[in-house]
């Protein structure tokens, strides 16, 4: 189940990576992403307006976690904590068995399982098309929008690419996925991976991701998503500290924090 495995946080190849890092930060670098799914799904649903199915948005998050749980696993299984590895295996355990109970019990849709076989087709060929130029961040990022607007969706939401908040979030996610590739430059370069940090390095990418985020938070608020338009504020600001976002993990656990804070404020009613 390793559907939205294709990479790491709206990042790195942690291959020969060392973290500097605690035990827990690292932890809670691998388990953010399943948060993330939920704030994505929550900015979605805000805007749809339609029924929203906790079936399915408890696949979407249990798939997250389980392909995260077990990149970990495989990847990290000489270096990572015992006590570490250990939560990893029980994540892991814990959200399979939560999929298979969705499966089995009839909770999930024929929608839902194409989806799904979509997804998991689009990993399974990601290592190819992901050295393509700008490819690794449009599937990265296509694959995100697109299961967190489907799966927890009652209906399905096969209208998600014409609401007014897809744009703003397609362009939010964009910024977060190029930040978090400056600290793989080295390692991108050296594998031919066309990422846009490795092709244009690392202040014309800040550039790039500071424009892409001002104009979602343009387009947030005149639509009044402003919970949405937050976070492409932050992501915005973010991007004028290169130095901070190329740390393992405290890179990727800000970009991944800021990309939670318009599902919280939605959730919370503050917006």
């Amino acid at each position: 189940m390793n559907f939205l495995s294709l990479e790491r946080p709206f990042g790195s190849d942690y291959s020969g990576y060392q973290y500097s890092g605690s035990s827990f930060l690292l932890l809670l670098q691998y388990w953010l992403p399943v948060a993330l799914g939920w704030s994505v799904a929550m900015v979605i649903k805000r805007a749809d307006g339609g029924a929203f199915s906790h079936s399915g948005l408890t696949l979407l998050l249990a798939g997250i976690g389980a392909a995260y749980s077990f990149d970990r696993i495989v990847d990290h299984s000489g270096w990572t904590p015992r006590w570490v590895r250990r939560s990893l295996i029980t994540a892991l355990t814990l959200c399979a068995g939560t999929i298979s109970f969705l499966i089995l019990s009839g909770r999930i849709t024929s929608d839902s399982l194409r989806v799904i076989a979509v997804l998991t087709g689009v990993s399974l060929i990601y290592p190819r098309i992901k050295r393509l130029p700008l490819a690794k961040t449009a599937a990265v990022v296509l694959c995100w929008t697109w299961a967190c607007s489907t799966l927890p969706q009652a209906g399905g939401c096969r209208h998600w690419f014409t609401l007014d908040v897809t744009l703003p979030l397609t362009l939010v996610v964009t910024s977060g996925c190029i930040l978090c590739d400056l600290k793989d430059i080295a390692e991108d370069r050296r594998q031919h991976v066309g990422s846009l940090p490795a092709i244009l390095g690392i202040r014309p990418s800040c550039l790039v991701t500071t424009f892409l985020s001002l104009i979602a938070a343009t387009l947030a608020i005149f639509h009044h998503r402003f919970g949405l338009a937050v976070g492409a504020l932050l992501m915005a600001i973010a991007a004028q500290f290169p130095s901070l976002l190329k740390r393992n993990p405290t890179g990727p656990i800000l970009i991944d924090s800021i990309l939670l804070v318009p599902g919280i404020l939605i959730a919370t009613g503050i917006v």
